[in-house]
């Protein structure tokens, strides 16, 4: 298809080009690829059960990344600073890159409990004083109203993923209700085809967003008729592109009219337009309406269709992230052996468990391959012992480093761990000290395994690695609605280093 290869080499090399360095895509970079996750979202959520449905959830695990990589505390500061419409924009923007990092991070099972989650939630509150204000004003309506509407979308999905008892939860809730008081109130004072008369995508939109929330039913409602009429009416008005696919985004699960009135004068407006290469930020739009035109109502043709996304390599998706970690961590405890410190603290029998885990921190922050997260905490706010993070993704990681028998009573290593995981980490591991001349590896799978209230029955796995004398044990556990990888490792101090 004409304009979905140009799209697809166009973004592939404009996203390599970000993921290689420090400089943040400026603006129309940053929007384009925010059009490119949304409609990546749409295709999963239309086609979530494809059998090559994974390629678009790599495409969103990259943009997700990508996003993450560039926030900083600073960078969310903009909420509490927006002067003119182009901040109200930029912040528009940031609420749907939040949107599109956080569905990378759920499928990818990566935990949100991060420092770029706590910032948002900490400064995206200025956001909404700003939304209450500015709805009077004629000038930034048409963003104000557009704003209400993506964090409605937004927010609501953060509620769906937030235990009830949760902070995140509780700031979801609160900023989702804010945005739906604003609109709310909007509905009420104007008539929206008088207030927004050319602003034909903002009414799909908004008339979407009060259909699919029922915080709305109490206000007055848009008839589905006049809509359509004068969606209709627009529709003669329209001589440019401009908002047609996402108007067919909105329509075609609210009123078949609609969508296929805008999808023939879609057809007729691409008839017209020879593409030069100068407008390449629109390149999303044009791909999505050959989606429309071509694919959406051929179901025959969505397979081939989804083939011709390029993939990604196997080592730029989580899972391989995880072997990579599991490399670099089992290569860093051959190098204890070498260090004379943490060799004279041992066989003086002087060492605590935060030897080994500065230790490793420091190979860790050693090696520029990865990064460790200080200022991490876990669902409970307890300080993990080691959380590392691999550059330009949201790859995150959580180990604690025990002792055997040291301290079980008081802090019992299984759950210690779950919970100072992230809300969604779904692997940890446990680095098990062994003071013992024996060997502890069957009285470790009897107490931490097989006889742990939260052990998933049957998931028990020895993982032997080539070139290893010990084994590493995989095993499950339940831990609310999840399903939980642990790793146990084990370092046999005695026989690890012997003394001389």
């Amino acid at each position: 298809m004409k304009y979905f290869d140009k799209w697809m080499k166009d973004i592939r090399r404009r996203l390599e080009q970000y993921q290689n360095q420090e400089r943040e895509p400026y603006g129309y970079v940053k929007t384009y690829f925010v059009d490119s996750g949304l409609f990546f979202i749409d295709l999963i959520e239309l086609y979530p059960d494809n059998e090559n449905i994974d390629i678009i959830w790599d495409w969103l695990y990259h943009l997700g990344s990508l996003f993450a990589k560039y926030v900083s505390t600073e960078y969310f500061d903009r909420f509490n600073k927006i002067r003119d419409t182009k901040d109200m924009n930029n912040c528009n923007n940031t609420i749907q890159q939040m949107y599109i990092v956080f569905k990378a991070m759920h499928k990818y099972k990566i935990q949100v409990g991060i420092s770029i989650f706590s910032n948002f939630y900490e400064r995206v509150g200025g956001f909404f004083k700003t939304l209450k204000e500015k709805v009077k004003d004629r000038e930034w309506r048409s963003l104000v109203l557009y704003g209400c509407c993506i964090s409605i979308q937004c927010f609501r999905f953060f509620l769906t993923r937030f235990d009830e008892t949760e902070g995140y939860h509780r700031e979801s809730n609160r900023y989702y209700k804010n945005a739906i008081t604003v609109l709310k109130q909007y509905m009420q004072d104007y008539d929206i085809f008088e207030d927004l008369s050319d602003s034909f995508g903002l009414w799909s939109f908004i008339f979407k967003t009060i259909n699919e929330n029922s915080e709305f039913l109490d206000v007055n409602q848009i008839p589905i008729e006049k809509l359509e009429e004068k969606m209709i009416e627009a529709l003669m008005r329209v001589t440019k592109f401009k908002s047609i696919p996402y108007v067919l985004d909105n329509s075609r699960d609210t009123s078949e009219m609609i969508f296929n009135k805008y999808i023939e004068k879609q057809i007729e407006l691409l008839d017209d337009i020879i593409y030069t290469g100068s407008y390449w930020s629109q390149l999303t739009r044009f791909a999505k309406a050959e989606f429309y035109i071509e694919i959406y109502k051929k179901s025959d043709n969505i397979n081939d269709y989804l083939k011709n996304f390029p993939p990604f390599y196997p080592e730029e998706i989580p899972q391989p992230l995880f072997n990579k970690f599991l490399e670099t961590f089992l290569r860093i405890m051959d190098l204890i052996e070498s260090d004379s410190t943490l060799k004279r603290l041992i066989r003086n029998k002087k060492y605590v468990e935060n030897d080994f885990r500065d230790f490793f921190k420091t190979k860790f922050d050693y090696d520029k391959e990865w990064f460790v997260i200080d200022e991490f905490k876990g669902r409970l706010d307890y300080y993990a012992d080691l959380k590392v993070g691999f550059p330009q993704t949201t790859f995150r990681i959580t180990t604690e480093f025990k002792i055997w028998k040291r301290n079980f009573e008081e802090y019992e290593p299984v759950q210690e761990l779950l919970d100072r995981m992230g809300n969604y980490d779904r692997q940890g591991i446990i680095f098990m000290l062994n003071p013992n001349k024996n060997q502890i590896n069957e009285k470790l799978k009897i107490e931490l395994i097989y006889e742990h209230p939260r052990y998933y029955p049957g998931s028990y796995e020895e993982i032997k690695i080539e070139s290893r004398l010990f084994p590493i044990f995989k095993a499950i556990y339940k831990y609310e609605e999840r399903l939980i990888e642990i790793y146990h490792i084990i370092l046999d101090l005695f026989t690890f280093i012997r003394s001389k």
